[in-house]
């Protein structure tokens, strides 16, 4: 692909391919060049620009440069941040969804967020409570409510790692949507993950602990 020439695939799997780093293995949204063309107006003109002429109109990088009165190297440093942006979890999502889908799915997401965060705050509450009630009774008296925390930061979702894009493309592509879902694997099993190479590996692990848990068979962080 330094040449600039793409794959003989039709628009817009060609882009979805792209955008995947490799074969593109999610359902297509019925609506999905709507999608696109919704998707890139978040991108600048330029940007838009080069886009549709690479891979809708699957022209060369020398050909849009000599279209655009610009280097072959600077058509491919716009098309490299247009893609990089695409592939942002927020836009990314939505070109995965489609318009349609994102837009019935947006009320329940919302209110879903809402929750979170007010229990994300009660859970501080309530952690809080435990230490105080701790020093009192016992750290011993204290275990069934700690194990109670334990269990709600395991129902958080992936985006509460701050994972990289890529990474968090890996997981989410692998059916990985809660950090339940990671830590029951251990890490042989983490390890196999399609396209999940050792620095996104140790990414998930560093993360993983920092919260104060540990993949399957790993002993206890706490």
């Amino acid at each position: 692909m330094s040449n600039g020439i793409i794959n003989e695939e039709v628009y817009p799997l060609n882009l979805l391919e792209a955008l995947a780093e490799g074969e593109w293995e999610d359902a297509v949204p019925d609506d999905i060049e709507g999608t696109l063309e919704y998707v890139f107006y978040t991108l600048k003109e330029r940007e838009r620009l080069v886009v549709n002429l690479r891979y809708k109109e699957k022209k060369t990088y020398v050909e849009i440069g000599k279209l655009l009165g610009i280097c072959t190297e600077r058509v491919r440093q716009i098309d490299c941040m247009a893609i990089r942006k695409l592939r942002k979890p927020q836009r990314y999502m939505l070109i995965k969804l489609g318009v349609k889908a994102a837009i019935t799915s947006s009320t329940a997401a919302a209110r879903e967020s809402e929750f979170s965060q007010r229990m994300e705050s009660a859970m501080i509450s309530i952690e809080g409570i435990a230490d105080m009630l701790g020093t009192i009774l016992g750290n011993s008296d204290m275990k069934q409510v700690s194990n109670m925390c334990s269990k709600y930061n395991l129902r958080k979702n992936l985006e509460s790692l701050g994972l990289s894009v890529r990474t968090y493309n890996c997981l989410s592509r692998a059916g990985v949507k809660t950090l339940e879902d990671i830590v029951k694997m251990n890490p042989a099993e983490l390890r196999k993950i399609r396209n999940l190479g050792p620095q996104s590996y140790n990414e998930v692990a560093m993360r993983i602990h920092e919260k104060g848990l540990c993949l399957a068979g790993e002993k206890s962080m706490k």
